[in-house]
C-alpha cells in the first residue's frame, strides 16, 4: 500500500500553518461566544475511469473517502473569526493507495481601537488543477499529476480617520503570501481610500491610491500602481452621471505599453429597489475599457448582466477563491456534479502562471425559485489575453441546476455544466458533465446522499481526452 499527503510544500510551510493555527486558537479562548460543530462524513464511489485517462487506458476502482471536519466560530468585542477544517483520506481500493489532504479556509477581524484600527486575516489550504489543458480534476477522488497543494495567507492592517462630516480616509497595508508545490510568491499592497463624507448629498466623490508589489519564486518583480478618482453626480434620486480619471504606472513583463493615463464615463439608473443599470466606456492601457452591470428582482426570480475588464494574475484568483462552498454570484453554493457535495475545486481558475493577464469577462445569469423548485441558469464568455508570451485562453460555456424538495427532508439535485475552452496553441477542449444526486435527512444531525455522474472531455489534445462514469453514496454526521 502506497500513501502520499497533500499538506503543503515542506516542513517550512507546515511551520506557518501551525503557527497561524495556534495563534487563532488562543485567540478563541478569550472568545465570548464560541461556537464548535464537528463532523464527519463517508462515501463510496465507483468510478469506470479514475486516472482521466484516455480510452484503452483506463482504471476502474472503489474509492473509499473519509472527511473527519471542524467548524470554529467566535464573536467577542475585539474579534470575529470563522475557521473550518476537513482532513480527507482517500483509499483506492484496486490501487491499493491512500492519499491524505488538508483543507483549511479561516477568516477573522479584529478591532484594536474602537472604529478606528482594525486588522482582517485569512488562511487557506486546498487543492487546484495547475494547468487547463490537462486532465482537469473536479475533487480528490482522482489520480492526477494535474492537481497541487495551495496555501495561502493574508494579514490587512487598516486605519479608519473621519474629518467630521467632510471626508474619511482609510489606509491600510495588506502582505499575503502563497505556497504551491512549484512556485512560491509574496504580495505588498499599500492601499489608500480618500472618501466623501456625509456633508456631500449631490456630488459624491472618492479618490484611491493603490501600489502592489509582487516577488515570486520563479520570475521577475511585479508592481501594480494606480491611482484614481471616482465622481457621481446624483441628477435625480434614481439617475446620475458617473466618471473616472487616473493613471496606471505598472510594471512588468509585456510586450505592450502597460502603464498610462485611464478615464471612463457612463450612467446609472435605479428606477426601484429592485432594478439598476450602469454603463461605462473609457480606455485604459489595453485599450478600450467598457463595463456594463444591470440587475431586475422579483419575488421569485433575479436576472443578472455583467461585463467588465481587469488586468489580474493567478495568484489573486487563488487568494480570492474559498475553500469550501464556492458559491455562485447569487450566493447560491456550487454543487459538485460528480461527488454530489459542496464543491471545492474551481475549474475555471486560470492557470498557474507568473504572468499578468487581461480579463475580459460578460455573464448572464438568471434563477427562479417557486415553492420546491429552485432553477438557475449561468452563461458566461470569457477572455484572458496574457501579457508575457502572448497566449490567450478563451472559455464560453453555461451551468444549469435544478433542485427539487420533493419533501422537507427529501430533495434532488440535478446539474449540467457545459464549458469549451480555447488556447493560442490551437487547443480545444469540451467538458460536459451531467449529474443527478439524492439527498435524505435521516435526523436533524444525519444525512444520507447518493447518485450518478458522467462526464466527457474532448479535446484537440488526444491524450486529455476521458470519458467517466460515477456512482457514490455518502452519509454526513453533524455534532
Amino acid at each position: 500500500m502506497s500513501e502520499r499527503s497533500y499538506i503543503s510544500g515542506n516542513y517550512g510551510h507546515l511551520q506557518r500553518l501551525f503557527f497561524f493555527l495556534g495563534c487563532i486558537f488562543a485567540v478563541n479562548l478569550y472568545a465570548f461566544n464560541l461556537t464548535v460543530d464537528p463532523t464527519i462524513s463517508v462515501s463510496e464511489t465507483y468510478t469506470d475511469n479514475v486516472n482521466l485517462a484516455r480510452d484503452g487506458f483506463k482504471d476502474d476502482d472503489f474509492v473509499l473517502s473519509l472527511n473527519p471536519g471542524l467548524s470554529i466560530s467566535t464573536d467577542s468585542r475585539m474579534h470575529e473569526s470563522t475557521f473550518n477544517y476537513v482532513l480527507q483520506k482517500v483509499h483506492f481500493l484496486n490501487l491499493e493507495r491512500t492519499d491524505t489532504f488538508n483543507s483549511l479556509n479561516t477568516d477573522g477581524e479584529f478591532e484594536f481601537l474602537k472604529e478606528r484600527f482594525f486588522t482582517e486575516y485569512n488562511i487557506r489550504n486546498g487543492q487546484q488543477n495547475v494547468s487547463n489543458t490537462g486532465a482537469l480534476a473536479t475533487d480528490n477522488l482522482s489520480i492526477n499529476n494535474n492537481r497541487q497543494n495551495v496555501f495561502s495567507y493574508q494579514v490587512h492592517p487598516y486605519w479608519i480617520q473621519r474629518f467630521g462630516t467632510l471626508a474619511f480616509l482609510e489606509v491600510g497595508f495588506n502582505f499575503n503570501e502563497i505556497i504551491s508545490d512549484n512556485n512560491d510568491s509574496t504580495s505588498e499592497l499599500i492601499d489608500i481610500k480618500l472618501d466623501h463624507g456625509t456633508l456631500f448629498n449631490r456630488i459624491l466623490w472618492d479618490i484611491d491610491f493603490s501600489d502592489e508589489t509582487i516577488d515570486s519564486e520563479f520570475g521577475p518583480r511585479t508592481v501594480f500602481r494606480n491611482i484614481t478618482g471616482n465622481v457621481r453626480y446624483l441628477l435625480t434620486r434614481k439617475f446620475a452621471l458617473i466618471a473616472a480619471v487616473g493613471y496606471d504606472d505598472n510594471e512588468f513583463q509585456s510586450s505592450d505599453d502597460i502603464s498610462g493615463e485611464l478615464w471612463n464615463a457612463g450612467v446609472e439608473w435605479n428606477p426601484s429597489r429592485r432594478t439598476s443599470l450602469s454603463a461605462a466606456v473609457g480606455e485604459r492601457f489595453f485599450g478600450t475599457d467598457y463595463r456594463i452591470n444591470a440587475s431586475h428582482r422579483t419575488k421569485k426570480a433575479r436576472f443578472e448582466i455583467t461585463f467588465d475588464q481587469t488586468p489580474e494574475t493567478t495568484r489573486q484568483n487563488l487568494l480570492d477563491q474559498q475553500v469550501f462552498n464556492l458559491s455562485d454570484i447569487f450566493g447560491e453554493t456550487i454543487i459538485d456534479p460528480v461527488t454530489g457535495q459542496p464543491a471545492t475545486l474551481d475549474v475555471l481558475v486560470p492557470r498557474q502562471t507568473n504572468e499578468v493577464l487581461i480579463n475580459r469577462q460578460f455573464r448572464l445569469l438568471a434563477s427562479y425559485d417557486y415553492r420546491k423548485t429552485f432553477v438557475s441558469v449561468e452563461f458566461f464568455i470569457r477572455e484572458r489575453d496574457f501579457q508575457l508570451t502572448g497566449d490567450t485562453e478563451d472559455n464560453y460555456g453555461t451551468r444549469v441546476n435544478w433542485r427539487w424538495d420533493l419533501s422537507p427532508t427529501l430533495n434532488t439535485d440535478t446539474i449540467f455544466d457545459y464549458n469549451v475552452q480555447d488556447s493560442r496553441q490551437g487547443i480545444t477542449s469540451d467538458d460536459i458533465r451531467l449529474s443527478f444526486n439524492i439527498t435524505k435527512n435521516l435526523s436533524r444531525d444525519l444525512d444520507i446522499n447518493g447518485g450518478l455522474s458522467h462526464r466527457i472531455r474532448q479535446s484537440d489534445s488526444g491524450g486529455n481526452e476521458f470519458d467517466e462514469t460515477r456512482a457514490f453514496i455518502g452519509l454526513t454526521r453533524n455534532f
